[in-house]
């Protein structure tokens, strides 16, 4: 079986092209039926997520599955990089639609470690700026 998993942390994503929709449309257009795409609406930090873990239930060897892009699945390394390890430990094909396949190559297990620590580079910089934002907020503004 071929699945898919979509995640957004806000509803705010829309504007970056990531939102529930832009995920559910190129997952589809990439011959995942829509019956099988899961989604959750959490933080990259969270590992329990409701959608996912009823897909990680349902996989089986010789299974696929498919996300957007690498970030949608976990934000820290090594986490996502444990995930991917095992689930293609398991033949289970996890493909990833800006990335390709990952797979045990030495070169696979090193590109999806090193774009879930870009994942996870990206997530504490919003934090960070998201945290100046508002300090600089509550000290400029009277109200």
């Amino acid at each position: 079986m071929r699945y898919g998993y979509g995640r957004v942390s806000s509803r705010g994503q829309k504007l970056y092209g990531t939102s529930c929709q832009d995920q559910k449309d190129l997952l589809m257009q990439n011959g995942i039926p829509e019956d099988c795409i899961f989604f959750d609406t959490y933080t990259g930090t969270e590992m329990s997520r409701e959608g996912f873990d009823q897909l990680l239930s349902l996989l089986q060897p010789g299974d696929e599955l498919m996300v957007c892009k690498l970030d949608r699945m976990a934000r820290t390394a090594a986490e996502g990089s444990l995930l991917v390890k095992e689930l293609v430990s398991k033949g289970i094909r996890v493909n990833i639609l800006n990335m390709g396949v990952a797979d045990n190559t030495p070169m696979g297990k090193m590109m999806v470690t090193i774009l879930f620590a870009f994942a996870e580079y990206e997530r504490d910089m919003i934090v960070e700026r998201t945290s100046a934002g508002k300090a600089y907020k509550r000290e400029h503004d009277p109200n």
